[in-house]
């Protein structure tokens, strides 16, 4: 085989390098049904601290407190605290849900970095656990009981998010992607400490920001679990889809918010030398650039190279098979 064939069909050979992860999940995901472990739970309901951040989501924060206010869980048990701002509208309906009596509202007048508006937050919270979630989130009523419910197996618990499932061809490959990506990420977390949790929703004590604080980035989220894997912490990524996001409206929003997460991860992660860093930006290039050239390549290469996009694509399709829909599970 010629060097010129090879370098022709390099696309195809690192969508073979990008599906490794997935096929590592993928046996896990088996293994887990073949040898399932006794579950554990926690009946305790613990009084619980749920902190929103917001700014400019306009009518998005509405849907998403309607949501945590109507969780199945005691409302004598937990607070709801808000820091939001930048347009009318969401202040308008932050300000209502406060006249309620259902939320504490901290008016949001000029724009700051999130990671100061969540550390305020934290100062202010009553409670010994902390729950986060995004404005432009909705989640289901078992949503914090379930991650309650974890408390015990991990020091950071999180769950996947997924894009609310549309009729358009974007929408469809948005919906499909990220469940394709939470499903390798779910089972790899379950043999590997390599859970992180987007500030998209988590639940932690209150004693954790003792040791570690939210630090400005675009990616502070997933910073704050690199800093607490580093210091023996566990992520606790439970296997349920419970949190909606709302998707991009077009590829060049969705565009933006990958190229913001990029800069993030190569202004404050990568130059430290972080391994679970470098491998999620691995994933993604690759993800990014082994779709679309393999086309090309079983276009134009030999016969060993289209066997090996096909069995990739097939790889991908059994994949998907052990994805559940929005209601189910990830193993």
């Amino acid at each position: 085989m010629s060097l010129i064939t090879i370098l022709t069909n390099l696309p195809v050979l690192m969508f073979l390098i990008f599906n490794i992860p997935a096929a590592i999940a993928f046996a896990i995901a088996i293994g887990k049904r073949i040898f399932p472990k006794a579950k554990s739970s926690s009946n305790e309901e613990p009084k619980v601290s749920i902190l929103i951040t917001s700014w400019k989501e306009g009518k998005k924060i509405k849907k998403c407190l309607d949501s945590v206010v109507n969780q199945n869980y005691p409302r004598q048990k937990r607070e709801i605290i808000v820091v939001a701002g930048g347009d009318p509208e969401s202040v308008e309906v932050c300000r209502k849900f406060q006249e309620r009596g259902l939320i504490n509202f901290f008016h949001e007048k000029k724009m700051r970095p999130k990671s100061e508006k969540l550390n305020f937050m934290v100062g202010r919270a009553k409670y010994e656990w902390i729950a986060f979630i995004d404005a432009d989130c909705t989640a289901k009523k078992e949503w914090l009981k379930t991650l309650v419910s974890k408390k015990d197996e991990g020091d950071i618990l999180t769950t996947p998010f997924i894009f609310k499932k549309g009729n358009g061809f974007f929408d469809k490959v948005l919906y499909i992607t990220t469940q394709y990506f939470t499903f390798i990420n779910v089972n790899l977390a379950k043999v590997f400490n390599l859970g992180y949790f987007f500030g998209i929703n988590a639940l932690m004590k209150k004693s954790i920001f003792e040791k570690i604080k939210f630090k400005k980035s675009f990616v502070e989220d997933f910073l704050f679990s690199v800093e607490a894997i580093k210091r023996g912490m566990k992520v606790k990524v439970i296997d349920k889809f419970l949190v909606t996001q709302a998707k991009p409206k077009t590829f060049s929003e969705l565009r933006k918010i990958y190229l913001k997460h990029t800069q993030g991860f190569l202004s404050d992660i990568l130059p430290k030398g972080n391994q679970l860093a470098i491998f999620y930006m691995l994933l993604l290039i690759l993800s990014v650039l082994g779709l679309p050239f393999t086309y090309f390549s079983i276009k134009n290469g030999g016969a060993i190279f289209i066997a090996i996009s096909l069995a990739n694509f097939l790889f991908i399709f059994a994949t998907l098979l052990l994805v559940s829909k929005k209601e189910g599970k990830l193993s």
